[in-house]
């Protein structure tokens, strides 16, 4: 079983993975994530002899939710890593809106 706990401290807790999916019991949507992605720590380690990859554990960083699906008894999720250009991308973006705003200029 596995724990994640989510930047703002919410704890996800006795989740089962299924390759890149954690599935949880909760009901859980987009919503749930929202601002409590930009660090999270995974514990925990397979259950079973099913769950064939090797322990999964530590910090993570500049995640995104690449997925919430609902399925028959509760929610499956996956995260994947930002990639460079889409940090550069989100960088740029903040300094042009910085800049709109002190030139009170609508984009």
């Amino acid at each position: 079983m596995y724990k994640i706990k989510l930047s703002d401290g919410t704890e996800l807790v006795n989740l089962k993975v299924n390759g890149d999916f954690f599935i949880t019991e909760q009901a859980i949507t987009e919503d749930f994530f929202k601002g409590k992605l930009s660090s999270i720590e995974i514990s925990g380690s397979p259950d079973s002899e099913n769950e064939d990859r090797a322990p999964i554990y530590g910090v993570r960083k500049n995640l995104i939710l690449s997925g919430v699906y609902k399925i028959e008894n509760g929610s499956e999720f996956a995260f994947r890593e930002r990639t460079k250009t889409e940090m550069e991308f989100e960088k740029q973006q903040a300094q042009i809106d910085y800049l709109s705003m002190m030139s009170d200029i609508e984009m």
